[in-house]
C-alpha cells in the first residue's frame, strides 16, 4: 500500500495576508475612524487644549498624543576624559 504524506501547520509559500497590508478588522476600524470625523489623536489633542479639564488630564492627554505627532529623539553618548590641570594651563588652553 503507498503512503500519502499530508502537510500539517507549519509556514506554507506565500501563504496569509501580504506584510503590511490591513486585516478586515483593521480594514473597518480605518473606514469607522474616517466616516466619523474624529480620530483617537483629534480627541486627545482636544482635551489637551481644554482649558476647563483639570490639569493632570490635559498633562495625560499630551503625554499620550506626542508620539503620534513628534518623533522619539535619540539618545546622545558623550565620552569624556578628565585630567587634572592648573588655573595657568587651562587659561593657556582657552585663550
Amino acid at each position: 500500500m503507498k503512503e500519502i504524506l499530508v502537510a500539517h501547520g507549519g509556514a506554507r509559500p506565500n501563504a496569509g495576508r501580504k506584510p503590511g497590508s490591513l486585516s478586515r478588522f483593521n480594514r473597518e476600524m480605518v473606514e469607522r475612524a474616517s466616516s466619523g470625523g474624529d480620530l483617537p489623536l483629534d480627541f486627545m489633542l482636544e482635551v489637551m487644549r481644554d482649558e476647563s479639564l483639570g490639569i493632570r488630564l490635559r498633562i495625560d492627554a499630551a503625554k499620550a498624543a506626542a508620539p503620534y505627532v513628534h518623533q522619539r529623539l535619540s539618545a546622545i553618548a558623550v565620552d569624556l576624559t578628565t585630567s587634572e590641570v592648573t588655573h595657568e594651563e587651562w587659561l593657556q588652553s582657552v585663550a
